[in-house]
């Protein structure tokens, strides 16, 4: 039961993903706009500095990551716990690259890949808990 509430909750987390895949040309616009305001002004934007459609982009960004980031985390307690800690270990991984990143090409495809990733996995999570029904550890690590 608490199981079946928490992948729920995880269906909304996954609707909130795809909102953000199909709000990806305002996410690199976003990206683009920091990248621009650094090189000019030598120092990082501020909330204000942002136009009005793009902080929206950024609320709902920020809002999906960190929800992203709790539910995978309390998700290490169950019996997929290895597909939750890899999605903890990639993430990361990617979003370093991002932000690394001077080519806006290769931004933009590791953006892509990063909300991609977590549509994925938290997709995979949802459909194997409420049809599967595998242990999908046990599956990876036999």
């Amino acid at each position: 039961m608490l199981a079946s509430f928490y992948y729920f909750i995880g269906l909304f987390l996954l609707l909130l993903n795809i909102v953000v895949f199909f709000n990806l040309k305002k996410y690199f616009l976003l990206k683009e706009f920091f990248r621009k305001f650094k090189k000019v002004t030598n120092k990082d934007p501020e909330f204000e500095d942002f136009p009005v459609n793009i902080r929206e982009v950024i609320k709902i960004i920020l809002l999906v990551e960190i929800c992203n980031f709790f539910w995978s985390f309390i998700g290490i307690i169950s019996s997929n716990w290895i597909i939750f800690l890899f999605y903890l270990i990639v993430i990361p991984i990617l979003s370093f690259i991002i932000n690394k990143s001077k080519n806006n090409l290769v931004t933009n495809f590791f953006i892509l890949t990063k909300v991609l990733v977590s549509i994925l996995i938290i997709g995979l999570l949802i459909f194997n808990h409420f049809h599967f029904k595998l242990n999908l550890t046990n599956l990876i690590l036999n």
